[in-house]
């Protein structure tokens, strides 16, 4: 298990003789010097079938190049069409757009790679092996080798598979293993590990491929870590439900639990804010489109392929496969490709690009599909914003917005602009759009303003008259203007209520304590909660007679 003393700290601890693992965190959580306790967590892949397929398919020399004859790539799976998710996704209008991406370089965090598979060789950097430092990623699995073709597979070398960034840099970062009864380990703590060395390795872009059910504060932390340093994560949203779409069972019938309906949702850290977040499609006879019956809903970006997904295999092959872990990669492979344009966007830009510029889908009807009586899913549940596109995610413009509040607080000027994908404005681009500003679990104002030559600049009324606030601004596209945007990141303004003080410090007391709450903020309200989940509203002194870690927060007009 591991604790940490503060948020960036996290160190394995010892258990006492006969304690387990959950009372172990339990006694930690309650130690006063302890920020954080939680146990070792174990991740697994997001791929529930994988084929090899037979030899190695060639065709004919090439010249591994990703600038020439970039419209119509030698490598025979693509030639072939058996790699419909690049086709469908208009990837070549990116792979034209972009020619170089050799400075762009994506961390692989999962099994490790292949090494000598002649797709990949030649784009792979050292990496690193957080579960055995000093040694090499190695891949003992194929899971890492087939997610590093997907994303990042040499382009127009007469062999295999065309990776969605072909010419990127792979960075293989191991955190997963076969155990000694050849089952798959991937801990947390190397997760978690593996994140930070590739943020502090300047890579560009993160693919996680692999997630767990659990909330993990040492892997949300890394992420955290990373986001902020501007890397993208992409992450799989898992394989756990089984929809059933059209009153048949799903697709795969070696599931032992395949005789029921169910619907889960996304995985961590696929679920984490800022975490692009990828469902998986499946293509359909009539070549229409539909959610893959394995993937999970709730919180996703945009969507790719995730069945019959041709990629690199271990045995220096080929191999098929189907889950969200290789439909994540594609996705990697067009973040990577936006970075390459631009190396200025931010993480929260990317993100906001992909959703953005998913394809809406034309979803077939599903069949008697009960969803439960709590919750109701929606479009953006299943695909988020929709299948991902390369040409639109290059072609839309992109609105670039800041805000400055005035003293008074009631108004902020705001400038709003129109760029393409490499940052220049679109002076010949005039077009309607809107600025929303958000009070936060309160109400929203939309106000309607015009573009003019690319830009927009003017008052927008923040109405601040509390003594407390959450407001954002952002802009975005205006019903009926017949154009679509990329929305700006949001420009956030607050004033938060004052943390609740308590009647007596942290230590180690002889007897019961009657321990008093206040705030400094008139009019707001104390919350408590015992384990970071549940909270109730403080309405008197608490008495506290045996080792207790409570937190409190204080609340005022929603925020």
């Amino acid at each position: 298990m591991f604790a940490a003393v503060d948020s960036d700290s996290f160190v394995e601890m010892p258990l006492v003789a006969g304690e387990n693992v959950i009372s172990a965190v339990e006694r930690y959580k309650r130690d006063p010097a302890v920020a954080a306790a939680e146990p070792e967590y174990l991740l697994q892949y997001a791929d529930p079938a994988v084929m090899e397929m037979p030899g190695q398919v060639t065709n004919g020399s090439g010249s591994p190049t990703v600038t020439s004859s970039i419209y119509r790539p030698n490598d025979p799976y693509y030639v072939n069409g058996s790699q419909w998710g690049l086709s469908v996704t208009e990837m070549t209008y990116a792979w034209e757009r972009v020619p170089d991406r050799s400075s762009i370089r994506i961390a692989i965090v999962d099994s490790g790679v292949n090494p000598n598979h002649p797709d990949l060789a030649e784009s792979l950097e050292a990496g690193y092996n957080a579960l055995d430092e000093g040694q090499p990623p190695v891949d003992d699995s194929g899971h890492g080798t087939m997610v590093a073709g997907i994303a990042a597979a040499v382009t127009n070398n007469g062999i295999g598979i065309a990776g969605a960034a072909g010419g990127a840099r792979i960075v293989p970062v191991k955190v997963g293993k076969k155990d000694a009864s050849n089952k798959d380990y991937i801990p947390s703590s190397a997760v978690a590990q593996g994140i930070r060395w590739a943020a502090d390795n300047k890579v560009d872009v993160i693919n996680i491929s692999l997630g767990m059910p659990q909330n993990s504060q040492m892997i949300k932390e890394a992420v955290d870590y990373a986001l902020a340093r501007n890397v993208v994560i992409v992450a799989a949203a898992g394989n756990e439900s089984n929809h059933w779409l059209f009153g048949e069972p799903a697709d795969f019938p070696t599931r032992e639990d395949n005789s029921y309906r169910r619907f889960t949702w996304t995985v961590y850290p696929a679920r984490y804010e800022g975490v692009v977040s990828v469902g998986s499609v499946s293509r359909l006879t009539n070549n229409a489109l539909t959610i893959s019956d394995f993937s999970n809903v709730g919180k996703i970006t945009t969507v790719a392929q995730g069945t019959g997904v041709y990629s690199t295999a271990l045995s220096g092959g080929y191999a098929s496969g189907a889950g969200t872990s290789y439909s994540s990669p594609m996705v990697a492979g067009l973040a990577a490709l936006l970075k390459a344009q631009n190396k200025n966007l931010s993480s929260q830009d990317v993100h906001h690009i992909l959703l953005d510029s998913s394809q809406k889908l034309d979803v077939p009807p599903i069949a008697g599909y009960y969803l439960g009586t709590y919750y109701s899913l929606k479009y953006q549940d299943y695909y988020g914003g929709g299948l991902m596109n390369g040409k639109r995610a290059f072609t839309m413009p992109r609105l670039r917005m800041t805000a400055v509040p005035e003293p008074d607080g009631r108004q902020a000027s705001v400038t709003v602009k129109a760029l393409d994908d490499k940052g220049t404005l679109l002076r010949n681009l005039s077009s309607e759009i809107t600025v929303t500003v958000n009070h936060e679990d309160r109400y929203k104002q939309n106000k309607t303003v015009s573009l003019v030559n690319g830009e927009w600049s003017g008052p927008v009324e923040l109405s601040v008259t509390d003594d407390v606030y959450d407001i954002t601004i952002q802009a975005n596209d205006a019903p009926g203007s017949g154009n679509e945007f990329i929305e700006s990141g949001a420009a956030r303004f607050s004033k938060l209520p004052d943390r609740p003080k308590a009647s007596i410090g942290s230590g180690t007391y002889t007897a019961p304590q009657t321990v008093t709450l206040s705030t400094a903020t008139p009019g707001a309200r104390i919350y408590v909660t015992y384990d970071g989940e549940n909270s109730y509203e403080y309405v008197g002194p608490l008495t506290i007679s045996s080792n207790t870690t409570f937190y409190a927060a204080a609340m005022k007009n929603g925020v």
